[in-house]
């Protein structure tokens, strides 16, 4: 048993010997059997009499068991506490003896109090007896000459041992008590304690499941983010293949509007030559014609004549239609042309605003390139273009391919993916060689691929 002195100002002496100077913190010193402990000193005024009385005790240590009380021991109470308890194994019974291990310290030091009070009153009752035994001698050896004196003063010690004996009975009524309180004190911790295992036993049962949800959503966690991960690795694959094939595409109508340039150009050349040559023969006809006419010729030379001259001014009037015919139609061609394009460029954009909100969605959109799927064009813009191509080739042609032209008038309103990148055949050369009628595929393509996006998101909502 230690003692500490916590900065006091009347100070703290043990056997006579002061713990520490005045408002300074004293080392633990330890306590022994039968020291004398002095809390304070004592207080006087000018007149010397008493204001503040110091207390003084007498050190008593003991166990519990060494002073057994008339209704029992004090030691019963742990004894009873252990009995009264439940003898589980297994975690709930090491739950509820740390769950009562805190409160072991307050206990012991109720039972130290109780036990200290015990100390006190047997003391005051041997005490007591021996001052009984003492007054019994005294009262043997001292005679008295007046026998009532003597009568009185025995009454008087009995009321006084009667009256100690009924404070000394009381006190130990009231520790009685106390300890009863204490012991009942305890047996309602000790229900509460049994009462709050289940408790606890679920608690741990809640953390368990708890613990093992957290394991598995942090494993849901790690394949999502390996799926998120796949997912956008896929689309970035996606995407270069989209960008190549829109470079590609690209390439390829430069390509083609370069070489429907080029024959536009080389006609209107054919033209221009095939018109200066036949102004040229026209006027050598009008050379001949008049350098025939000084000599005398007859009326039936003359009106063949002018016969040929109007079959020449007719077939100049004819070329220079179809030299306005040619630059109307190739005027239309480039304005078709660039309406064309900024259809494409229209749908790219839509194909774009498509693809970015769905991007999270086109890792399993994998769209097969068709082989031999084809269309047909019902769009009546469509099959204005397709006219105007069929003139322009009817023009460009020889006068022999016109049959030819007319036996493929259907498959030319037929558009198929192989046949815009591989164009194997003869047949569909004419075809290929019309921007607009790729320009108007390409586009096509481009929607048919939007609306399987569109359908692909609806699959997955």
């Amino acid at each position: 048993v230690f003692i500490r002195d916590l900065k006091s100002s009347n100070g703290t002496f043990l056997n006579g010997k002061r713990l520490c100077p005045e408002n300074v913190e004293s080392e633990p010193f330890i306590l022994n059997q039968n020291d004398h402990l002095e809390f304070g000193i004592d207080i006087l005024d000018e007149n010397g009499s008493l204001l503040h009385e110091k207390v003084a005790c007498k050190v008593y240590i003991s166990r519990m068991s060494s002073y057994p009380t008339p209704g029992g021991s004090p030691q019963e109470s742990p004894t009873k506490l252990h009995s009264g308890s439940p003898t589980g194994s297994g975690p709930s019974s090491i739950r509820s003896n740390s769950v009562s291990a805190g409160q072991s310290t307050n206990i012991d030091l109720i039972i130290s109090r109780l036990q200290n009070e015990l100390t006190r009153s047997q003391e005051t009752n041997a005490d007591l007896g021996s001052l009984k035994q003492g007054l019994g001698e005294l009262e043997r050896t001292i005679t008295v000459p007046v026998k009532e004196d003597e009568q009185s003063q025995v009454a008087e010690y009995q009321r006084l041992l009667e009256e100690n004996n009924k404070i000394h009975a009381m006190e130990i009524a009231k520790l009685n008590r106390q300890l009863e309180e204490t012991q009942s004190g305890l047996n309602a911790y000790v229900q509460k304690i049994q009462f709050l295992e289940p408790l606890v036993a679920e608690d741990e049962i809640l953390k368990r499941d708890i613990a093992q949800s957290t394991a598995e959503l942090s494993k849901v966690k790690l394949e999502r983010d390996l799926a998120k991960d796949s997912l956008n690795e896929l689309i970035n694959e996606h995407q270069q293949t989209m960008n190549a094939f829109q470079k590609e595409q690209e390439a390829m109508m430069a390509a083609l509007e370069a070489n429907h340039k080029e024959a536009l150009e080389r006609m209107a050349r054919e033209a221009a030559l095939a018109q200066e040559i036949m102004i040229q023969k026209h006027q050598e006809d009008l050379a001949k014609a008049l350098q025939s006419a000084a000599a005398p010729e007859t009326e039936s030379t003359l009106t063949s004549l002018k016969e040929k001259v109007d079959t020449l001014q007719e077939t100049v009037e004819n070329q220079t239609k179809l030299i306005q015919d040619l630059n109307t139609e190739k005027r239309t061609l480039s304005q078709a042309l660039s309406e064309t394009k900024a259809e494409v460029i229209k749908v790219e954009k839509k194909l774009e605003e498509v693809t970015l909100p769905t991007q999270e969605d086109l890792s399993s959109l994998t769209p097969a390139s068709p082989s031999s799927t084809s269309f047909i064009c019902k769009n009546p813009e469509c099959r204005d273009k397709v006219a105007i191509t069929k003139s322009v080739s009817r023009t460009s042609t020889a006068p022999g391919t016109s049959s030819r032209e007319s036996k493929d008038l259907t498959t030319k309103l037929e558009f198929s993916w192989a046949q815009f990148v591989f164009p194997n055949s003869r047949k569909n050369s004419l075809q290929l060689n019309q921007p607009s009628t790729m320009l108007v595929s390409g586009g096509f393509m481009l929607v048919g691929i939007g609306a399987y996006a569109f359908w692909h998101k609806g699959s997955f909502r």
